[in-house]
């Protein structure tokens, strides 16, 4: 059994969220990093992908497990399956001119969500009638260089554009399943460790 570490964080920022002093757990590491990282205004995004018969892999970012990801996963056909990647990036109360806000909009016909940190591509995904989520979350953005500082994690952008809307995978690793889309040479942005 694999554990939810992201599911686990989020638990222990709702603790520290209600004002928590102190608590015990039997995953001290996982503890004290989770209140670094409220501290610092992180959150875990966690992918899920669903695969059409056939088809390019479609993926969802979310940084909790709603009752609409948990229905997806439950299909009995096509369901909706956790990657390997999961990231770590700055939640949306997160705001300042080193950080890049990541627009998240829901494509309700295929079930699924579509990120971007480009202005123009966050537009032709309103263009597309797709719900307007807001920012997703922020991030640092890549160096002049497209090189990353040593406390973050390059994250690289996967394009493909279908029916007139370009769509936006992101991985902080470089897989397969992106054989259908091009990538960005430089890092898209960059995520702390």
């Amino acid at each position: 059994m694999v554990r939810n570490v992201a599911a686990a964080f989020a638990e222990y920022s709702r603790f520290f969220a209600l004002g928590t002093d102190g608590m015990f757990s039997d995953f001290s590491n996982e503890a004290f990093d989770a209140r670094a990282m409220y501290a610092a205004d992180q959150t875990y995004v966690i992918e899920d992908a669903l695969t059409p018969t056939g088809g390019s892999p479609l993926f969802l970012r979310s940084g909790s497990r709603d009752a609409t990801t948990i229905a997806l996963a439950n299909l009995k056909s096509t369901p909706l399956k956790r990657t390997d990647d999961v990231l770590k990036a700055w939640s949306t109360a997160q705001s300042s001119p080193t950080t890049l806000g990541v627009c998240r909009y829901f494509d309700a016909d295929n079930s699924r969500h579509l990120y971007s940190i480009e202005s123009t591509q966050c537009a032709s995904f309103a263009t597309a009638d797709y719900g307007n989520e807001g920012i997703a979350f922020h991030v640092a953005p890549a160096g002049a260089t497209g090189v990353c500082s040593a406390d973050t994690v390059a994250v690289s952008r996967y394009t493909r554009t279908a029916n007139g809307v370009t769509f936006e995978p992101h991985s902080a690793v470089t897989d397969a399943k992106f054989a259908a889309f091009t990538r960005v040479t430089a890092p898209a942005f960059c995520v702390p460790k």
